[in-house]
C-alpha cells in the first residue's frame, strides 16, 4: 500500500476542480458568436476524422476503403478550403490512388504524416467548443462540415452523391457504433432526394430529428441544448408565429445564407496569411 500511495498522490477534491474548469469554460465558450460558421471548426473536423476515426482502424479495406475514397473525393470537390488545405486534400487523394483497395494503420499514418508538411491541421474548436469535457466538439463540427458540403452541392446533379458519401462515412468510420446504427436507420429514405434543391432541407430535417431524440440526454451540453434549429431567436421568419411550426421556404433561405462564404469566419485561426486564398466554388473532380 505504501508503494501505491507513492504512485498515486492525494487527489484534488473533485468538486473544486469541476468548479474551476466550469468557470473557465463558460467564460470562454459563451463569448463566441454562434451566428457564424468557423473555419477552425471545419478544419478540426477534418483533423479528427482523418487521425482519430479513419486513423483508428488497423486495416482499411473493401467497402471501408471505397468509402474513404468517396469521402476524400467529396472533400476535394466541395470543401471551401484555403490554398494549403486544398493542396493537402489533393495530396491525400493522389496517395490513395497508389493503393490497391487496402491500407493498414502504418500506411495511412505515413500518408497523413507526409501531408503535415503542406498544412499542419489541428483540432481547435470555436463555435463547437463545449462547456464540459467530452461534449459537442467533433460531432458538432462534423455536422457543420456536412451542412457546408451539402450547401455547396445543393442544386447540382451530384447533391445526392454527397449525402450518400456522408452516410457511408458514418457507416464505416464514426466511432460511436450506436450512432452509426441510428444514422443508417434514419437515412434509409435517402432516395427521396430526387431533386438537387432538396439536399439542404433533407439534412436539416435529419439533424433536427437527431436533436429531438437526444434532447435531455447525458450527451447534451446544458448551455447548448438540443433544440429545433434554427431557433426562433436566430430566425423568426423561419417559424410560423401562429402554429410555431417551421416555415420551410424561409428555412431554405436561412440555410443558404448561414452556410454561405459570406458567413464563414476565419477568426481565431493562427495562419493569418492563408485567409485570403479561399476556394468556395466546386472544383472539377476526377474519380479516384
Amino acid at each position: 500500500m505504501a508503494t501505491v500511495k507513492k504512485l498515486f498522490p492525494p487527489a484534488i477534491p473533485q468538486q473544486s476542480v469541476a468548479e474551476d474548469v466550469q468557470k473557465v469554460d463558460i467564460a470562454n465558450v459563451l463569448s463566441y458568436d454562434r451566428s457564424k460558421v468557423y473555419m477552425s471548426d471545419l478544419e478540426a473536423a477534418l483533423f479528427h476524422s482523418f487521425h482519430k476515426e479513419v486513423g483508428a482502424l488497423k486495416v482499411i479495406e473493401e467497402g471501408d476503403f471505397d468509402h474513404l475514397v468517396e469521402y476524400i473525393n467529396m472533400l476535394h470537390k466541395y470543401f471551401p478550403g484555403t490554398e494549403k488545405v486544398m493542396t493537402y486534400l489533393t495530396s491525400l487523394k493522389q496517395s490513395l490512388r497508389s493503393k490497391r483497395k487496402k491500407l493498414n494503420w502504418n500506411q495511412w499514418h505515413q500518408i497523413l504524416n507526409a501531408s503535415k508538411e503542406i498544412v499542419p491541421l489541428r483540432e481547435k474548436y470555436i463555435g463547437c467548443l463545449s462547456t464540459q469535457p467530452g461534449l459537442r466538439e467533433f460531432p458538432c463540427a462534423l455536422w457543420q462540415l456536412f451542412h457546408v458540403l451539402v450547401g455547396q452541392a445543393n442544386g447540382s446533379n451530384q447533391c445526392f452523391q454527397v449525402l450518400q458519401a456522408m452516410r457511408n462515412y458514418i457507416t464505416s468510420f464514426f466511432a460511436c457504433v450506436e450512432c452509426r446504427t441510428h444514422w443508417q436507420d434514419a437515412t434509409t429514405d435517402l432516395s427521396v432526394v430526387n431533386n438537387g434543391e432538396l439536399c439542404s432541407l433533407y439534412l436539416w430535417r435529419k439533424h433536427n430529428e437527431v436533436n429531438r431524440r437526444l434532447n435531455g440526454s447525458p450527451t447534451e451540453d446544458p448551455y447548448f441544448p438540443k433544440e429545433q434549429w434554427p431557433t426562433h431567436h436566430m430566425c423568426k421568419r423561419c417559424w410560423n408565429e401562429t402554429t410555431m411550426n417551421f416555415n420551410v421556404t424561409e428555412v431554405k433561405k436561412f440555410l443558404h445564407l448561414f452556410y454561405s462564404s459570406s458567413n464563414l469566419s476565419f477568426e481565431y485561426m493562427d495562419d493569418e496569411e492563408n485567409k485570403t486564398s479561399l476556394h468556395w466554388s466546386p472544383r472539377k473532380c476526377d474519380e479516384l
